[in-house]
């Protein structure tokens, strides 16, 4: 099965690289970023690269599942995930191209991760003390959550690809070892080939952003992923993988509550931000960022294979993420732009 992870992972690839080859001059066009006082980047630069990264995923996707008869879950709940992706691909674009309010946005992620949540299999439990309709609203919950602070995070260079990598690559190591061939693992293989399909248009500096779309779609898929490990693996398991994410974007909206300030609002107050604006280059932070990442996955696979310290692995887990947060807020240097 590996075999086949990676064929349909460097198809993605290579599709998804060809894709924004296309798309880039189209979106140079109509749909560009410009700089202002709170962005990282200081030239317009064309946003909407996700529209290839998760067109590419679900096509190739279907055609893996399809070929190689993977039907693990249920048709109608991966119908779901590919419907809920593809909306918020285009609501995230409509928002890119012409502010769509808040309001409009937040409902759509609602029914988006509802409808995802909905066709789960009602045998599939994370908590089964909690009665089920209160396990379903606090799945939904974390899940509308979850997408923002995604989008939250998409905020320079490789850091939405490189979580994004890391968060596949994770769900792929965990398959591995517990010799669980899945679909869902097909589909993680597929969305780390196309989010390094990504990489070289993203890098620093870089030629094209993600956009909200794609943003938001690609904060779906592996949500959805992270909500099979939660399934497959306890909920301690795939709550280390997005770790640093975690952490990163609810301390800061935390802190900006506290304030009085408008949570969804543009700002330049994460700690990679803070750290950008600080004196760390982004090579530095993403790397940073990466190695913390690898250590997660390391621990989420301890936590997996033995289950008993899954808890002390998440621990250990967040030690880290703090030590890497402290490390990128705590350094006094002059401001970088890129």
């Amino acid at each position: 099965m590996i075999a086949s992870w990676l064929a349909f992972g460097a198809a993605a690839c290579a599709i998804s690289w060809l894709g924004l080859a296309a798309l880039r001059p189209i979106l140079t066009k109509y749909q560009s970023a410009i700089p202002n006082t709170r962005s990282s980047h200081a030239t317009p630069t064309p946003q909407g690269g996700g529209i290839a990264v998760v067109l590419t995923t679900l096509v190739v996707a279907a055609a893996a599942l399809v070929w190689l008869g993977l039907y693990q879950h249920p048709p109608r709940h991966v119908a779901a995930v590919c419907i809920a992706a593809l909306a918020l691909l285009a609501v995230g674009t409509l928002d890119d191209m012409r502010h769509v309010g808040i309001v409009w946005r937040l409902a759509a992620q609602v029914i988006a991760v509802t409808l995802v949540v909905a066709t789960l299999p009602s045998e599939s439990r994370l908590w089964t003390v909690v009665p089920f309709s209160v396990e379903r609203a606090i799945i939904v919950l974390a899940g509308v959550w979850y997408l923002n602070l995604f989008n939250f995070m998409d905020g320079i260079d490789l850091m939405a690809a490189g979580e994004t990598l890391a968060i596949a690559v994770g769900v792929l190591v965990l398959a591995v070892a517990s010799q669980n061939a899945n679909d869902v693992a097909m589909v993680a293989a597929i969305l780390a080939g196309a989010a390094l399909g990504f990489v070289p248009w993203n890098k620093p500096v870089a030629k094209i952003f993600l956009g909200n779309g794609g943003s938001l779609a690609i904060a779906l898929l592996t949500g959805a992923l992270l909500l099979h490990v939660a399934m497959d693996h306890g909920a301690a398991v795939a709550l280390i993988l997005p770790l640093y994410f975690l952490c990163d974007a609810t301390i800061t909206v935390a802190r900006r509550l506290l304030k009085g300030a408008r949570i969804w609002e543009a700002h330049r107050e994460h700690f990679y931000q803070r750290a950008l604006g600080q004196g760390f280059g982004v090579g530095g932070i993403v790397a940073t960022v990466t190695g913390l990442n690898i250590l997660l996955i390391a621990l989420a696979l301890a936590g997996s294979v033995y289950p008993a310290y899954a808890i002390g692995a998440l621990a250990v887990a967040a030690m880290a993420t703090g030590f890497v947060l402290w490390l990128l807020a705590g350094r006094p240097s002059q401001r970088r732009r890129y």
